[in-house]
Parts: C-alpha cells; sequence; structure tokens
C-alpha cells in the first residue's frame, strides 16, 4: 500500500502530499511535528516536557500511553486534513527500558 492508496490520489505528486504527526502525553497540550512533503516522510522531533515525578504521575506510566496520530493534508488552495493513523505507545516500556534498541 503507498501513501497515494491511502490518500485516494492516483500517481500524486510528491509536492502534493503533506504531512504532520501530532502527539499526546500525560496533561501536556498536544504538540505536532512540522509539515513534511512527500511520499516517505521522515519525521524527526524531539519534545521534551517537564513534569514533576510523583505518585500520580508515575501511576500514569505504568497504565497509559501516548497517543500519537499521523494526519495529511489534501489540496493546494482548501486545505482538508485527514487522520490516515494511529498509534497508542505504552508509556510502561520506557519505565523498564524496553525500548527496542
Amino acid at each position: 500500500m503507498t501513501i497515494n492508496d491511502v490518500l485516494g490520489m492516483r500517481d500524486a505528486l510528491p509536492n502534493a502530499i503533506k504531512s504532520f504527526v501530532t502527539l499526546d502525553f500525560f496533561n501536556h497540550e498536544t504538540r505536532n511535528t512540522d509539515m513534511i512533503t512527500g511520499y516517505n516522510p521522515e519525521f524527526k522531533t524531539l519534545f521534551s516536557f517537564k513534569n514533576s515525578v510523583d505518585d500520580f504521575y508515575l501511576k500514569h506510566l505504568y497504565k497509559d500511553f501516548c497517543l500519537a496520530e499521523i494526519f495529511t493534508i489534501k489540496g493546494s488552495r482548501t486545505r482538508v486534513t485527514e487522520k490516515i493513523g494511529e498509534a497508542k505507545i505504552p508509556l510502561q516500556i520506557l519505565l523498564e527500558g524496553n525500548t527496542g534498541d
């Protein structure tokens, strides 16, 4: 499956494909990456969150997840944003040091 298939666009030019990722973590505002153009976007954004480490925060890390969603933008004049995927990343793996490296 190609990004053209996901978007329902046949043979779209690479500069017509624009996408970005949003990230929801704990009680912080949603953050987003810069918009990337092309068929195979690589998002290399570093987000930093300042938190107080207390029992409430540790419970959140053990039980909850970080939500990442990917969006595309169609059209040049009337831009339409469409969510094409999401990932719920369990935070417990960070505590256990099992990040897959």
